[in-house]
């Protein structure tokens, strides 16, 4: 029997749901910390191969925890460009 796989997603897509992931983090930490948070995105996103994604995805959440956690800061913003 044939069973079509899958469609496998674009690093598009997956780019989309990483910066998605990224404001999700901010804004739970900003609710939780009570700092204002603020993303901002510029430029045109490139392909990254293999686990390199989820790398970056751990990098940016440990940055942005230690930001609220201990810069002491009265606002923090996130700023990812491509």
């Amino acid at each position: 029997m044939y069973r079509r796989s899958p469609p496998t997603a674009t690093w598009q897509t997956i780019w989309r749901a990483r910066k998605s992931a990224f404001a999700a983090v901010g804004q739970s930490l900003q609710d939780s910390f009570n700092t204002p948070f603020r993303m901002v995105v510029g430029g045109d996103p490139a392909p990254v191969n293999g686990d390199r994604g989820e790398e970056i995805y751990a990098i940016v959440r440990e940055a942005l925890m230690n930001a609220f956690e201990h810069a002491q800061a009265s606002r923090i913003e996130l700023e990812l460009a491509y």
